[in-house]
């Protein structure tokens, strides 16, 4: 390439230099988006084993995990036929079934007593089941194909610099490694900053080796705000924060 020569020539080469610098100092914007795990799909069957036909209704699950834990468990409710068929309910039992991924596992909870509350229910926390199957007189059921697990999302942040966009439904336990010592001449990443930004408003954590994060090695975010940040800077191997919003570094 030829280029012009004296001033001319040096003010070129200048503004190519700042061209390529300015390009080395704009790393793309990156979204950190780990999948999700796979759907559970549940199918829980109530039945009212007495009071002839009146049976539950209106059977649903209002809260869904995919792993039942006691912290994530599924909430089974169901229409009380005794309240909505005016009826005392003393004497008034259910029992509930479920199916996890087509497989039955059986009874789960007997001889839940009726009370006088219209609406009757069952936290599933991961119940024992004993292998039966569910009669088919007096019952009613409902199954639901997309309870997604409720447990962190698991990935590592991989962008050298720039931005990350932190755009998860829920927790996302994110790891960022130490940045690598020296001048960027050398291989180093000295001055180089990142972005954190989470679009959602979950407790997200982005978890460092030891004492790389300001000394310590843990950020989190808050569970109740979208739009909070943590802008990082490296320096010798460690990664220190120039700005915080809502982000905690513990």
């Amino acid at each position: 390439m030829n280029l012009p020569s004296g001033s001319d020539g040096l003010t070129t080469i200048a503004a190519l230099i700042q061209q390529v610098n300015a390009a080395l100092l704009q790393p793309p914007q990156v979204a950190v988006v780990p999948a999700v795990p796979a759907a559970t799909s549940y199918t829980y069957v109530v039945v009212a084993k007495t009071l002839g036909n009146n049976l539950p209704t209106s059977v649903s699950i209002t809260t869904g995990a995919a792993s039942l834990t006691v912290s994530a468990a599924n909430t089974i409710n169901w229409s009380n036929a005794a309240a909505s068929a005016g009826t005392d309910p003393v004497g008034l039992v259910y029992d509930v079934y479920r199916t996890v991924g087509g497989a039955n596992q059986g009874k789960i909870a007997s001889n839940i007593l009726a009370t006088q509350n219209p609406i009757m229910s069952l936290v599933d926390f991961g119940l024992p089941g004993d292998g039966t199957t569910a009669p088919a007189f007096n019952s009613s059921g409902v199954s639901t194909s997309a309870v997604s697990s409720t447990a962190a999302l698991t990935g590592a942040i991989t962008q050298g610099g720039g931005t990350v966009i932190l755009t998860g439904t829920a927790i996302q336990a994110l790891t960022l490694a130490a940045p690598v010592a020296g001048s960027p001449n050398s291989g180093g990443m000295d001055g180089v900053r990142l972005t954190i930004t989470s679009t959602t408003a979950f407790a997200h954590t982005i978890t460092t080796p030891t004492a790389k994060l300001n000394g310590l090695h843990l950020a989190t975010f808050p569970s109740t705000l979208l739009g909070n940040s943590v802008e990082l800077v490296a320096f010798n191997g460690v990664w220190y924060t120039v700005a915080l919003i809502g982000v905690v570094i513990s």
